[in-house]
């Protein structure tokens, strides 16, 4: 077991616990019968995704932004292409072709930039996209969670992978090592997440406190004077 599971087992462990005793303060601790009162959930998030509505639009908006980065960087190695040609027409060690293979070093290195700038441009977008279906999965499982009054929902990994590396990376997610369908609620968040998800109130702040009308501009009240 590596660390991050030791940890998540531990933190499943002190909270069953605690909430066991909450429940009933004449239960041991961590015992079956005060394990078995804690209602907990578990979700599928590839198959919440594959269903959500918004990540097809995303992965689709996505698509469109590669397309457009890909058609740029055609355009400029065709460019690459012509002035390498070109430069084959001047005769070697004249000026033309210096100056040609310098236009062709200096469009190389700019196609190499590029290539970089779009890449991060693209990770960047997907990663925000990313954080929004998180945020939004955290939403309605949190709707789903209060209607059926659980205490804890975890995520679950369904497929092993299909290579040897894959089921080891599976398994050092894993925390969830065995769930009956009874405690599934991935098709209830999918459910919420098919129409607009209610919107998040903003965080009341607490008023500024008014000073005090005893209070001089140095700090001293006036009846200490």
């Amino acid at each position: 077991m590596n660390r991050a599971s030791a940890a998540i087992a531990l933190l499943c462990s002190a909270f069953l616990a605690q909430a066991a005793v909450a429940q009933d303060p004449a239960a041991d601790k961590g015992s079956p019968q005060a394990a078995a009162k804690l209602a907990i959930g578990y979700v599928d998030f590839v198959k919440v995704f594959e269903a959500y509505p918004r990540v097809a639009e995303d992965r689709k908006q996505l698509g469109e932004l590669k397309k457009q980065r890909t058609a740029k960087l055609s355009e400029e190695e065709a460019q690459l292409k012509k002035l390498q040609m070109q430069a084959e027409l001047e005769n070697k060690g004249t000026a033309r072709r210096a100056e040609k293979d310098l236009e062709i070093q200096g469009l190389g290195r700019r196609i190499e930039a590029l290539q970089e700038i779009y890449q991060t441009e693209i990770r960047m977008a997907l990663e925000e996209m990313q954080v929004a279906w998180f945020e939004d999965a955290q939403r309605a499982i949190a709707i789903v969670a209060k209607e059926r009054g659980l205490a804890m929902v975890f995520r679950v990994f369904g497929e092993n992978g299909d290579t040897v590396r894959d089921k080891a990376t599976v398994f050092e997610k894993r925390a969830v090592w065995y769930a009956s369908e009874e405690v599934d609620i991935t098709s209830s968040v999918i459910k919420v997440l098919q129409v607009p998800l209610p919107p998040v109130k903003p965080e009341s702040k607490p008023a500024p406190k008014e000073a005090s009308a005893s209070k001089t501009t140095d700090g001293k009240s006036q009846d200490s004077k």
